[in-house]
C-alpha cells in the first residue's frame, strides 16, 4: 500500500468513487471542488477537520484514507447516503473576501469559506446555477439604505455584463472588489452609483467602461436585524 501524498491521493480518488465522483464528494463533505481536486492531484493535503469530513462523507476509515492502514470500510463506516431533505439542497460557497460597499479591498475569488445550503427549487426559480452562485459579505455604508454593513449578498457570477439598472459586484483595477449600482449612458459609458447620497457617483467613458470587470450581479440580500 502506497504511503505519503501519492498514496493518499490515490485513496482519495477511490473514496470519491464510492459516492459518485469528486464533485459529489465535495458536495457531501463541504470541501470546495477546487481544493478537493488539488488533494486528488497531490498538490496539497487537507487538515484534520477536512480529513474527518472527507472520510465521513465517503464512508471510509480515516486511518485507511490517511495512511492506507486497515480496511477502507468497516461496519461503522458505511457509505454516506443523503437524506431526502439533503437531496433538496445545494451548497453555495461563501467567498473568503468581504465585498466593500465603500472603498474596496484585495480579493481572491478562488478561495471559499464553508458553504451554506439553499433549496435547489428556490435557486431554480431565480434562474441561479449553483456552480456560478456565490455569497459575499458587505462592508461599508455607501449603498445604504439598499445594502448595510454585515448584509450577505447572493451573487450570480454568470452575469458579467450590465443587463439593466441593477446592483453588481465589480472589480476596480485588478485588486478591489466593490458592490455598486451600474447604469449605462447613451454614449456607451457607465455610471457607478452609490445609493447613499453622501457618496459621489463615478462616471466611466466608453473606453474605461470597456475595461470594467463585472464579477457578478447581486440577486438576493440577507439582512441582519
Amino acid at each position: 500500500m502506497l504511503k505519503g501524498p501519492e498514496g493518499f491521493a490515490i485513496r482519495l480518488k477511490e473514496a470519491a468513487q464510492r459516492v459518485g465522483g469528486q464533485v459529489e464528494l465535495a458536495r457531501l463533505s463541504g470541501v470546495p471542488k477546487g481544493t478537493l481536486a488539488s488533494y486528488a492531484q497531490g498538490g496539497s493535503e487537507p487538515n484534520v477537520q477536512r480529513l474527518a469530513a472527507l472520510a465521513e462523507a465517503a464512508g471510509v476509515n480515516v486511518q485507511w484514507l490517511v495512511f492506507g492502514d486497515g480496511e477502507a470500510c468497516s461496519e461503522h463506516a458505511a457509505p454516506y447516503r443523503r437524506s431526502a431533505r439533503e437531496e433538496e439542497l445545494e451548497l453555495i460557497p461563501q467567498l473568503d473576501v468581504e465585498a466593500s460597499a465603500r472603498t474596496g479591498q484585495p480579493v481572491d475569488l478562488t478561495v471559499d469559506r464553508s458553504p451554506l445550503a439553499f433549496r435547489r427549487a428556490w435557486l431554480r426559480r431565480r434562474g441561479l446555477a449553483p456552480e456560478s452562485t456565490r455569497l459575499v459579505a458587505v462592508r461599508g455604508d455607501s449603498m445604504e439604505p439598499t445594502l448595510s454593513e454585515g448584509d450577505s449578498i447572493l451573487v450570480d457570477t454568470a452575469i458579467t455584463g450590465i443587463r439593466d439598472d441593477a446592483i453588481y459586484v465589480i472589480r476596480a483595477g485588478q485588486e478591489l472588489l466593490q458592490v455598486k449600482r451600474l447604469q449605462r449612458d447613451y454614449i456607451g459609458g457607465v455610471w457607478i452609483i452609490s445609493d447613499n447620497p453622501a457618496y459621489e457617483d463615478m462616471h466611466l467613458g466608453p473606453e474605461k467602461a470597456g475595461q470594467l470587470e463585472i464579477v457578478g450581479r447581486v440577486t438576493w440580500i440577507a439582512r441582519n436585524v
